[in-house]
């Protein structure tokens, strides 16, 4: 596939549900959080085990790195669930990337530096597919410093596990002009694909990356050494619930 919009980029979105079509807004991406009030005493409680009774209080799904530590001494008596998550983020230093209705924690030290050179594909085609998916938007452009060059073909960011896992693979599935399907497991988790989600999985199909309007983002980074996309990038194991 060259860099021509003549060539055609089969890249197709597939959900593995009807209701995504609203969960695919920005701002509901961005509210992982409902405005439940969360009930719950900690004495020596593993703050993972906080974070999934958190999660769990209000249905939702949650993965949480090994590497997450630290005990929790504390009585929560009607607190928003959003205030408590940030201040054990903020005490514990947390980062989270929300992947549709599931939340991925880790530790700040997990934070990954990675940057992207493709080779065959317009770099501006790689933003737009992962914001018309839903895995880049505004929020977390500014929260993982999301820097693109259009003239060098290369994104720069510092992001969490799952984020550039998700980044690297799409990337890859643009280079080989292959289609990208997201679905949901029986678990709820989300995920991307090559290949259509396994016989029984409903989805639902969007317009091709060739069809968007793809606008160009002016120059912001600086010179760095550049991975390629060459393979795709499997990710590790995380303890999580659901």
């Amino acid at each position: 596939m060259g860099n021509s919009t003549n060539k055609k980029l089969k890249v197709f979105l597939f959900l593995a549900s009807i209701t995504p079509v609203l969960m695919m807004t920005q701002d509901v991406f961005g509210a992982y959080w409902a405005e439940d009030k969360f009930t719950h005493f900690s004495r020596e409680e593993p703050l993972g085990d906080v974070l999934k009774a958190m999660a769990e209080n209000q249905g939702s799904n949650i993965i949480i790195s090994n590497q997450v530590e630290g005990n929790i001494n504390a009585y929560y008596r009607n607190k928003r669930t959003a205030e408590v998550f940030d201040n054990l983020k903020s005490t514990y230093n947390l980062v989270s990337y929300n992947d549709s209705d599931t939340l991925y924690v880790y530790t700040m030290a997990e934070l990954q530096k990675v940057s992207i050179k493709m080779r065959t594909s317009p770099i501006r085609y790689l933003e737009q597919e992962l914001l018309n998916i839903g895995v880049l938007n505004k929020k977390n452009k500014h929260k993982f410093g999301w820097k693109l060059n259009i003239k060098k073909n290369i994104v720069e960011f510092r992001a969490a596990p799952r984020f550039a896992e998700i980044t690297k693979n799409i990337a890859y599935e643009l280079e080989n002009n292959n289609y990208i399907y997201k679905w949901k497991d029986k678990n709820n988790t989300i995920h991307y694909s090559n290949e259509p989600p396994f016989s029984g999985v409903k989805y639902l199909k969007v317009m091709k990356v060739e069809d968007r309007d793809v606008k160009e983002v002016p120059s912001l980074i600086n010179e760095s050494s550049v991975l390629s996309v060459d393979k795709k990038v499997t990710a590790k194991e995380s303890k999580g619930s659901k």
